[in-house]
């Protein structure tokens, strides 16, 4: 039962991402990191959540300990995007990311497999 809740969970945060907002957007030095440390998240299987704060990952992150210690914040228009669940063809299309360097912030849009620089 506990597997089937957090599965529910993450489906949830999979919906609301496309529902809400269609992009994740991240500091250059958090995805950098991520295009960095790519095959470490393969290797954490078919979904994977990535906490950027804890990157390089020393393990699998888990998501009911970042959904519960998570802290609402109201200023979402300025805010980099913190926690991803990212699949494979996410984790694919970001291990042939290119960063351009005095780029400040990204918006990764997984749906179409698109990394564009603000």
């Amino acid at each position: 039962m506990r597997y089937l809740s957090i599965i529910l969970l993450a489906l949830s945060a999979t919906q609301g991402l496309s529902q809400d907002k269609n992009f994740y957007r991240l500091q250059s030095d958090d995805l950098e990191c991520i295009v960095d440390n790519i095959g470490l998240y393969r290797a954490m299987g078919d979904l994977v959540y990535v906490d950027v704060t804890e990157c390089p990952p020393q393990g699998e992150v888990s998501i009911l300990d970042k959904l519960v210690n998570e802290m609402p914040n109201p200023e979402f228009s300025e805010e980099y995007d913190s926690f991803l669940v990212l699949t494979v063809p996410n984790l694919n299309c970001l291990s042939g990311v290119t960063l351009s360097e005095g780029t400040d912030a990204y918006r990764f849009y997984p749906d179409n497999c698109r990394v564009e620089a603000e």
